[in-house]
């Protein structure tokens, strides 16, 4: 009774300590890496105090160490047991945590964004990230005992798994490799793949997600992405340029028609200058002459409202300017005929 009153005593007010502590680190902490390093600290020096005031020896820990040293099963030569078990486990946590911390890390360097772009930053830290989990599962495999000649049972299950339906998985595995190391594409892109149009937002190793103009958000497998046409909007120049046809009738003065589109793609607030706007004369069509206003904009994420800008200030433009916009229509022509036409009375009744 002395010694659960004890513990009751001196665990309450250290567990009730604790709390307010990381609620005020959680609070008051802005910074996310401090901010986590400060509340594992503390619950790490909560932990330790367990030890003290559960009375915890030596002879408490041999007697708990004999217990997760005895085998549990034999893995060929090698006796598996409970503490090799939570030494692989342990391992794979700290790879884990290292990936995830050096991910982290990566993309918010400001070192490696004014070097390199959003798209290679990603890939880099998702190819770090990547690898040293591989190395990790390794590592754990070594420390808890097992031996590397299991990898060859690992293989032989993994090929058993192919044949029975896991060669999407596997070709889609292999396809965001070659996509993170390629880097055809990166996240910021515009892409085109499928009918399918937007921006891609992340890039894992089985797809590849896009969010579209409705801000809808799209999972395109990485095999479709490699071996389908890809339309890169931003591969390497983010600049884009807009061709808008626009049709005038027969009598219209051309060079008037393309001052006043000319004018109005230099006003429009995201055409860009430089390249200069132009119009081209495209074709002599049936109803209309068809002209092609040629206007570059920065963003391929902006073209669509930039067209529509446009298009609304070319309507008003050429409405003030009398220059109007024909439609198709076809002209019937009635010729005269000596033959005389036979028409049907009905009968009188």
């Amino acid at each position: 009774g002395e010694y659960l009153s004890r513990i009751l005593y001196l665990e309450i007010p250290l567990l009730a300590a604790a709390f307010i502590i990381d609620a005020v680190i959680r609070r008051r902490t802005t910074a996310e890496p401090m901010r986590r390093w400060l509340r594992g600290g503390l619950w790490l020096l909560v932990v330790l105090a367990q030890i003290s005031i559960f009375g915890l020896r030596s002879h408490h820990w041999s007697a708990v160490t004999d217990v997760l040293r005895r085998p549990l099963f034999a893995v060929g030569e090698s006796h598996i047991t409970s503490m090799s078990i939570l030494r692989a486990i342990l391992v794979a946590v700290i790879a884990w945590a290292v990936a995830t911390l050096l991910r982290g890390s990566m993309n918010r360097s400001r070192v490696l964004r004014r070097r390199y772009g959003e798209g290679l930053r990603y890939a880099l830290s998702n190819l770090s990230f990547y690898l040293i989990i591989i190395a990790g599962v390794l590592w754990a495999m070594l420390a808890g005992g097992f031996p590397l000649n299991a990898l060859t049972v690992l293989a032989g299950m993994t090929g058993i798994g192919l044949g029975f339906g896991l060669q999407d998985i596997v070709k889609n595995f292999v396809a965001g490799v070659i996509l993170l190391l390629e880097r055809p594409l990166a996240v910021g892109d515009y892409i085109e793949v499928g009918g399918t149009w937007g921006r891609v937002d992340t890039i894992s190793l089985r797809s590849t997600v896009v969010r579209t103009q409705s801000n809808t958000h799209i999972l395109i497998p990485n095999a479709d992405i490699i071996s389908q046409q890809l339309t890169n909007l931003s591969h390497h120049d983010r600049t884009l340029r807009l061709v808008i046809p626009i049709g005038v009738s027969y009598g219209t003065d051309i060079d008037v028609a393309r001052e006043v589109l000319t004018e109005v793609a230099r006003q429009h607030e995201g055409v860009l200058q430089t390249p200069e706007p132009g119009v081209r004369l495209a074709e002599f069509a049936d109803s209309a002459i068809l002209l092609e206003l040629l206007a570059w904009v920065s963003d391929p994420g902006s073209r669509v409202s930039t067209r529509v800008g446009l298009n609304l200030a070319i309507w008003r433009a050429l409405k003030e300017a009398g220059i109007g916009i024909p439609f198709p229509q076809h002209d019937l022509h009635l010729r005269s005929t000596d033959v005389p036409l036979k028409v049907e009375r009905e009968p009188e009744k």
